[in-house]
């Protein structure tokens, strides 16, 4: 009987498929791995995350269909911790029925998120995913 893949081994084989193929369902890569497809989608929601490949409804693409979206996914990670203490300071400072713009980027999504719950404010940006963040919050 073989042994159950190790989260990175199954992830690296998930990945190596994707790349292979130029795109996998969770059900074709549920079977090759011999893992649920609970488990699928949430290895496939990781690489997502990293940027490795793009995450699409039932599947997964591989990630040179995905490279637009590669650099901020990228970008999102790089130096987190400043810029969520510069959204914390943001947050801090502004103040309840105040109009913000927030443009499009990464250290302003996490000003976005510090705002989630805390500041009663309207948001005026460009950017769609700031926007779906915000448009969920009910303060």
């Amino acid at each position: 009987m073989a042994l159950p893949l190790m989260k990175t081994e199954r992830q690296e084989r998930a990945l190596e498929f994707v790349q292979s193929q130029g795109r996998a369902t969770v059900t074709e890569l549920s079977l090759a791995l011999t893992v649920s497809e609970s488990t699928v989608r949430r290895d496939l929601r990781e690489l997502a995350e990293d940027g490795r490949l793009r995450r699409t409804h039932g599947g997964a693409l591989k990630a040179d269909v995905a490279a637009v979206e590669g650099p901020i996914i990228q970008r999102a990670k790089e130096q987190l911790d400043q810029k969520r203490r510069i959204a914390k300071a943001a947050a801090e400072l502004t103040r309840d029925g105040e109009t913000l713009l927030l443009g499009s980027g990464t250290t302003t999504l996490e000003v976005a998120r510090a705002l989630v719950g805390q500041k009663k404010v309207t948001v005026v940006t460009n950017a769609l995913n700031i926007a779906e963040l915000l448009s969920t919050d009910p303060t």
